[in-house]
């Protein structure tokens, strides 16, 4: 073979591998935008006290709490959640980093600049990823022996069971509990499509508007209510006097003792 053919053959061969290449890379620009990071649409002043001028050393240099931050987009992902901004009692895995504090955030099992699902740390889920941090003892005094909590870290806003006046979270709950009537669980009340506490218990509506009720009168306004009562979409739902992710399941947000709860809503 003659040096004219064997050079063409190498010219040939270069531009058959650059055309190549950048099918490949037009080829996965769909699976590139699919991957977009977390936050991608955001600029780093919004979160970093650095502003533009991130560095690895002063990136944990924020301009709030990452609870702060993060709930100004999650609000109520993280009122129904694992709790956060805390000291663990025990030593944590490596794997899932404290902040610069020594406290757990929103960061220790997620990755805020990731993009896989969830955006989740390592690849261990549900009652491996409790076992992470937590061991048997600590689930097996809660009702369901922590069986709610291993499956869902965050209250999950379902749609399943979600009728024309219920809020998601209460949907959500209505999957478990909406089949315990004769322990004293919640019962669907289809003729108003609204939930009440099961037979022998209180009876109480839930799923409708809070405050246009507070607009007929003997009832506070929504404004007034502690934190702690929660009314995602503006509707009384379960979260709002019980507390879903707690070690004591399904317990009331504040003590009822007096009819405090009672009257945090009702103005007698």
């Amino acid at each position: 073979m003659s040096a004219w053919t064997r050079g063409h053959g190498d010219v040939l061969r270069k531009s058959l591998l650059i055309v190549a290449t950048v099918g490949l890379i037009y080829g996965c620009l769909p699976l590139l935008d699919a991957r977009n990071p977390h936050l991608a649409d955001m600029t780093c002043p919004e979160c970093h006290l650095a502003g533009d001028a991130v560095t690895k050393e002063n990136a944990h240099q924020l301009l709030a709490s990452q609870e702060q931050l993060c709930r100004s987009c999650h609000e109520n992902a993280l009122a129904v959640s694992h709790p956060s901004g805390f000291a663990p009692r025990q030593p944590i895995s490596d794997e899932y980093p404290l902040d610069w504090k020594g406290t757990v955030t929103c960061s220790t099992c997620h990755l805020v600049h990731g993009n896989g699902p969830h955006l989740m740390r390592g690849k261990k889920r549900g009652r491996e990823l409790c076992l992470s941090c937590h061991d048997m003892a600590f689930f097996d005094g809660m009702k369901d022996n922590g069986l709610s909590i291993q499956a869902d870290v965050h209250l999950k806003q379902s749609t399943e069971l979600a009728m024309e006046m219920l809020d998601s979270y209460t949907a959500h709950c209505m999957e478990c509990h909406g089949d315990t009537v004769r322990s004293g669980g919640a019962e669907t009340q289809y003729n108003d499509f609204i939930i009440a506490h099961g037979y022998g218990t209180m009876p109480h509506p839930i799923g409708f508007n809070y405050d246009s009720k507070a607009g007929e009168g003997r009832y506070r306004s929504s404004t007034e209510l502690l934190p702690e009562l929660k009314l995602p979409e503006g509707k009384l739902s379960c979260v709002t006097c019980h507390q879903a992710y707690d070690v004591a399941h399904g317990k009331l947000v504040i003590s009822n003792e007096g009819s405090a709860l009672c009257f945090q809503c009702h103005d007698l």
